[in-house]
Order: structure tokens, then C-alpha cells, then sequence
């Protein structure tokens, strides 16, 4: 079983556990990262408007991470919706002077008929 420590407070955090921030907590959470060794995204930095995924991405760069492990679509799945908006994982404002990109492929997890692709980047 895997059990998740989700803190009511950043003083609440503790090493070795797995934490789920909240949105509204972004502002005040870099201590959160303090010796974590990474931060995980599963397909939903691509779904967000292009402000919130640079927000997240942001404050992933500011972090002290050791790895960034996404998987997210690599290209439009609906390139003339209106309704339908994502963001292109190739295009993620990843500070390059901070991670490193050491494996990109196709995702091993079904759905999404082949869009998907995992990233790993370590930090430089």
C-alpha cells in the first residue's frame, strides 16, 4: 500500500512522503521541495491554459528537484478547436540551464492513441 501524507501546512511537511499541492498553495510552497528528489505530472500540464502550465513549470524551475518526470501530449490532438486547448510538452518553458532532458519516449501507459510521451529531466 502506498500511503500519502498530504500536509495541512508547509510547516507540516516532512521528508520522505509524497505530497499533493494544491493551486493556491504554489505562491507559498517552495519549502515543500526542500530535498525532494522528484516531481511527477501525469497529462495534466498539457490540458491547463498556457498561464497555469507556465506557473507550474515556473515554480518547477525554481525548485530544488533532482528530477522532473512528465508525460503529457506531444502534439494537437484537435489543432482547429476552439474548446479544446493544450500545450505542446516540447514546448514546456523547462530552464534548460537548470534540467537536463535525458529520455524522452512514447508513454508505456494506454489511452491517448499515441500522443503521449514521457520526459525525464535531471538537473544539471
Amino acid at each position: 500500500n502506498v500511503t500519502f501524507d498530504v500536509p495541512t501546512s508547509i510547516s507540516d511537511a516532512k521528508n520522505g512522503c509524497v505530497y499533493l499541492i494544491p493551486a493556491e498553495d504554489f505562491s507559498n510552497s517552495k519549502d515543500y521541495f526542500n530535498g525532494v528528489n522528484l516531481i511527477f505530472n501525469s497529462r495534466s500540464l498539457c490540458e491547463m491554459s498556457e498561464e497555469t502550465c507556465d506557473m507550474y513549470i515556473n515554480f518547477i524551475n525554481e525548485s530544488n528537484a533532482s528530477y522532473f518526470y512528465h508525460e503529457n501530449s506531444n502534439y494537437l490532438l484537435f489543432p482547429n478547436s476552439v474548446r479544446h486547448i493544450e500545450n505542446i510538452a516540447d514546448d514546456f518553458k523547462i530552464n534548460k540551464e537548470k534540467f537536463l532532458l535525458i529520455s524522452k519516449s512514447i508513454t508505456p501507459f494506454t489511452g491517448g492513441e499515441g500522443r503521449y510521451r514521457e520526459y525525464l529531466y535531471s538537473r544539471i
